[in-house]
């Protein structure tokens, strides 16, 4: 018999691998390095976000796919893929807005774009690490502000229907997160490590596009911490961003982003390690699927 929610479920996650695999396949132009990527994804994104949060998840990939097309020059497609990923869900509006933002430095900035891309070149690497610890810290000290001060703007400026702050509020979804707990941890140092690999690995050979992403995905964290005194809206508004990594490790794994096939090695099984390790988080430790039902 036809069972209309699942089709439903069928064809969104249907779509969520297209838009996965268009995006990692246009960056990387290898299709080892697109299923590098989607065993990735398959690994936390898919468990985390897009499995039970089928709106969510797809339309982080959506917003994906919309920013790799910005990236590749291919403006107005990308905007309106972008435009399509928040009339989806309302998480990806944030990571438009900054997609958007850093392209324009980017793209029509030569000043600032020569600036950031001497600076990554000359700045030893644990200097980068040191400001990046800083801007966590900070942003530790200002989430209770902020996070004030960003619920009350939408609410009294009517920018969201009221139903949203229902969310803000729940004692299910919307506590203050515990900053030095083992779930915040890992979602926390999710995308630090892969931009470490990649600093360190291959950032010298990786060209601007790459570079460009992962600035994108560094606000993952940040965002995680300015928010983090409304557990929906810090992991919600960082999932976007999250998502994006699943290209990224295809950059990672492709031969041509490596000085040795040491090297290469070396980063692959780093990588392979972490999918274990995070199939294992999230499937045995806090048991994410247990309770889901179609």
């Amino acid at each position: 018999t036809f069972n209309p929610l699942f089709s439903l479920y069928l064809i969104c996650y249907v779509l969520i691998f297209y838009c996965i695999t268009k995006s990692s396949y246009l960056l990387t132009k290898d299709w080892g390095a697109v299923l590098a990527s989607i065993a990735f994804y398959l690994s936390h994104t898919f468990i985390s976000y897009a499995f039970t949060g089928i709106s969510g998840g797809l339309a982080n990939a959506i917003s994906t796919l919309g920013l790799i097309f910005l990236l590749k020059n291919k403006y107005f497609l990308g905007i309106v893929i972008l435009f399509i990923s928040s009339l989806i869900h309302l998480q990806t509006v944030l990571f438009s807005i900054v997609s958007i933002s850093t392209l324009l430095i980017f793209k029509n900035k030569n000043s600032i774009k020569s600036f950031l891309i001497n600076s990554f070149r000359k700045i030893p690497i644990y200097i980068w690490i040191i400001f990046f610890i800083f801007i966590l810290i900070i942003s530790q000290f200002l989430r209770d502000g902020f996070g004030t001060l960003i619920s009350n703007f939408l609410f009294n400026f009517r920018l969201l229907d009221p139903v949203y702050f229902i969310y803000a509020f729940d004692e299910i979804q919307g506590y203050t997160i515990d900053i030095l707990s083992l779930k915040f941890f890992a979602s926390l140092s999710f995308p630090i490590i892969i931009i470490v690999l990649l600093i360190i690995f291959s950032w010298k050979r990786v060209n601007i596009i790459i570079k460009h992403l992962a600035i994108i995905i560094s606000f993952s964290p940040i965002i995680m911490l300015l928010f983090s005194t409304s557990a929906v809206y810090a992991f919600r508004l960082a999932s976007p961003f999250n998502t994006c990594l699943a290209p990224l490790i295809g950059t990672l794994w492709l031969k041509s982003n490596h000085s040795s096939k040491s090297q290469l090695l070396t980063v692959r099984s780093i990588i392979v390690f972490y999918f274990l390790l995070l199939v294992l988080y999230n499937l045995v430790i806090i048991e994410r699927l247990n309770g889901y039902q179609l």
